[in-house]
């Protein structure tokens, strides 16, 4: 959902900088991080907060109540920046396919996904298909192409993300790459060949 049905990527950036503020007080620290969550998209935010943690220097008595303050922290911003992030309206036209069932699959916490599909208009689209952390989207994909009766389906994962690539490629599964909010300055061939300027050419592709 990052930077495809909505452009929150900006926002998150600002989200996972603020959340780890108090434990990088000096400009250097900062400016480093930044280069790191930028530099690392498919990264989760915990991994990010541990990575922060472990540059703050502090000692492991307190470092478990600064890794909760955190993530709680990013879990409030992170749900502001998406409500406040613009909403790509030709995934609408993806309800007026036949025999298709639309999923969203994001690194957006499980407990907040629901709020931001609603806010942006999107529950009667997806319906309770809404996979979030945790688990994560390749634990996700491979449960839904285990589920009875899916065997001999087609799937195809959309996204603009060059982790997301891998995920699809790893559970052998066809991969769509928009193009619209990609953060990416060069994606590899493979994925480039995947490759459509925004959500309406793809539906275009796929209602000929």
């Amino acid at each position: 959902m990052d930077g495809l049905l909505i452009d929150s990527l900006p926002g998150l950036a600002n989200a996972m900088v603020g959340s780890v503020k108090s434990l990088l007080g000096d400009e250097s620290s900062m400016e480093s991080f930044i280069d790191f969550d930028f530099n690392n998209p498919g990264m989760s935010r915990f991994e990010k907060i541990d990575w922060a943690l472990d540059e703050s220097g502090l000692v492991e008595t307190k470092r478990s109540k600064a890794r909760e303050d955190c993530i709680k922290a990013f879990d409030r911003l992170s749900l502001e920046a998406r409500i406040e992030a613009d909403l790509d309206s030709h995934v609408f036209m993806f309800s007026k396919l036949e025999n298709t069932e639309l999923s969203v699959l994001s690194n957006c916490d499980n407990r907040i996904l629901p709020t931001v599909i609603a806010h942006h208009g999107l529950s009667k689209i997806f319906g309770g298909r809404l996979f979030g952390t945790p688990p994560g989207k390749r634990d996700t994909l491979k449960e839904l192409l285990s589920t009875p009766g899916k065997q001999g389906e087609r799937f195809i994962f959309i996204s603009d993300s060059e982790s997301d690539f891998e995920v699809a490629e790893d559970c052998g599964v066809d991969f769509a790459y928009i193009k619209r909010f990609a953060r990416s300055i060069e994606v590899p061939d493979a994925m480039e060949r995947t490759g459509f300027e925004s959500l309406r050419d793809f539906y275009e592709t796929l209602s000929s």
